[in-house]
């Protein structure tokens, strides 16, 4: 069936094609948003098994059969929450139509549905799937190899993706309620081309868009190129692997520069050392010199003490040499005071 944006495939349906892409990547984990009352051809994976689900919806009251299948499935979860692209608050619309309660405004809608109106808006606090999938504890932490299946089966779906920007990189198939005509909305409101930019970017490619019951809603569904995923893997491991031969090149170039510094260090640490050697030895010829030229001190002290004595000594006699001439004299001189003074002895 034709629509202004797209080509649906009238003649595939989910039913069949779900079953076909669960034998090329087996889920691990659904998260089905926008889960509702339980029927509907998304829901067709109640019944393979799985080890872990979320079933999220916006209205709790419309949960009660997710309940029963998480009492039979223990690592099933279920989350009564509104997904936007943010933890906050936003407005929520309850339209004439339940299935198609969301956060678009339904008069937005009224291009789809000429007759839906507005039961009732209040604000309700939103969340995102990423935060959501940490919360519930879907993928353990540190889990890369982990293949999440996601069915968004309300509106929008885009605004939905864009809280899924660290889920995403584990989602191999995506299947999402999108509209094919152009609503002329200044929000987001699930337009196809938008949703299919978005993923292809993250490295899922449409695979096809089934049709509904109404020619201007379909179900994107969209797988994860592998060939283009190991390109862009390639690609980058190739640059990493570019970037660390040019650091390679530039640290050895930075290592032979090193080289040849210390090089230049270690000729000039030898020409020191040579300096400092022959510095040593002057200064230990110079020692012996000082230390010879002291005992040459000590020895000419010793001849002049020496001499000193023999000085005083030679003072000393000279001074004994001097008190005998005087003694001397005065004796001459007394001798010839008696001679020339005694009266002549008579005859």
């Amino acid at each position: 069936m034709s629509t202004g944006l797209t080509q649906t495939e009238s003649t595939q349906s989910l039913t069949s094609l779900l079953p076909l892409l669960r034998r090329l990547t087996e889920p691990t984990c659904v998260v089905h948003i926008g889960a509702g009352r339980g029927v509907g051809e998304l829901h067709g994976w109640h019944h393979w098994g799985l080890p872990k689900a979320l079933i999220v919806d916006a209205d709790e009251k419309r949960l009660g059969w997710a309940r029963y299948l998480c009492v039979q499935h223990p690592e099933w979860r279920l989350a009564a929450t509104v997904l936007s692209n943010e933890t906050s608050e936003a407005q929520y619309y309850l339209a004439s139509n339940p299935d198609e309660d969301s956060l678009v405004p339904t008069q937005s809608l009224s291009g789809i549905w000429p007759n839906i109106r507005t039961v009732k808006a209040h604000k309700l606090p939103t969340t995102t799937i990423d935060e959501l999938l940490g919360i519930e504890g879907v993928v353990e932490q540190g889990q890369s190899e982990a293949s999440l299946w996601c069915m968004i089966d309300c509106l929008p779906a885009d605004l939905i993706l864009l809280g899924a920007e660290r889920s995403l990189a584990q989602f191999s198939v995506v299947v999402a309620k999108v509209v094919l005509t152009d609503l002329q909305s200044e929000g987001l409101v699930g337009l196809l081309p938008n949703i299919a930019t978005y993923l292809q970017g993250k490295g899922l490619k449409r695979l096809c868009v089934l049709e509904t019951t109404h020619p201007a809603i379909g179900y994107a569904v969209f797988v994860r190129d592998y060939a283009s995923t190991y390109q862009q893997y390639a690609d980058a491991v190739t640059l990493q692997l570019h970037v660390a031969n040019v650091t390679i090149t530039q640290q050895n170039e930075q290592l032979s520069e090193q080289r040849l510094q210390l090089d230049r260090l270690v000729v000039d640490r030898d020409t020191q050392l040579e300096m400092v050697s022959n510095q040593v030895k002057a200064i230990e010829a110079q020692q012996f010199e000082i230390q010879e030229a002291k005992q040459q001190l000590l020895k000419m002290e010793a001849v002049l003490a020496e001499s000193d004595q023999g000085k005083l000594a030679l003072q000393g006699r000279q001074g004994h040499l001097h008190d005998d001439l005087v003694r001397a004299e005065a004796q001459i001189d007394l001798i010839k005071e008696l001679m020339f003074s005694s009266p002549q002895l008579k005859g």
